[in-house]
């Protein structure tokens, strides 16, 4: 049910799919756009911004395991800020990209995980998580490794040049 015009779908309305899946909210040339609900069939539920048939803006989505996100959405990604709460009460909050917690800062809340004080802050780094502390000595090994390639690309001009002196003598 709803607007129709020039024969597709546009404005408001609800439509199910013959396997179960229903969306109610806006449409705009027979594709999902604007603000809507769409439950799958087997339970999970997004509300939130659509654009182009594709989830985008922000929103929540439910998965049926008691999963929530709510953030920013970009072509079907997770994108920008947002909060990813577990079903146990864990929490993640922060910047997101590509559907992966982002190169940036961004806080754990660890509930119920035995952890004197739960919350955890740090940084991602290609989708993995660091504590300061972890981060700090990443970034040493990185440099003790930058040093002993520097080291290894310096002996080996020493020894080009002490060959190109023996072949001239």
């Amino acid at each position: 049910t709803g607007g129709w015009k020039n024969d597709q779908l546009n404005g408001q309305g609800t439509y199910t799919w013959v396997g179960g899946d229903e969306y109610t909210g806006g449409w705009k040339n027979d594709q999902l756009n604007g603000q809507g609900t769409y439950t799958w069939v087997g339970g999970d539920e997004y509300t939130g911004g659509w654009k182009n048939d594709q989830l985008n803006g922000q929103g929540t989505y439910t998965w049926v395991n008691g999963h929530v996100y709510t953030g920013g959405w970009m072509n079907d990604q997770r994108h920008g800020q947002g909060t990813y709460t577990f079903k146990d009460g864990k929490k993640f909050v922060g910047e997101w990209k590509g559907n992966l917690p982002y190169n940036g800062q961004g806080t754990f809340w660890m509930v119920g995980s035995g952890i004197e004080d739960p919350t955890v802050t740090g940084l991602w780094r290609g989708g993995v998580f660091f504590t300061p502390k972890e981060w700090a000595v990443t970034q040493e090994k990185k440099a003790a490794k930058a040093a002993k390639q520097a080291k290894i690309k310096k002996a080996a001009a020493a020894k080009a040049i002490r060959q190109a002196k023996i072949r001239k003598a």
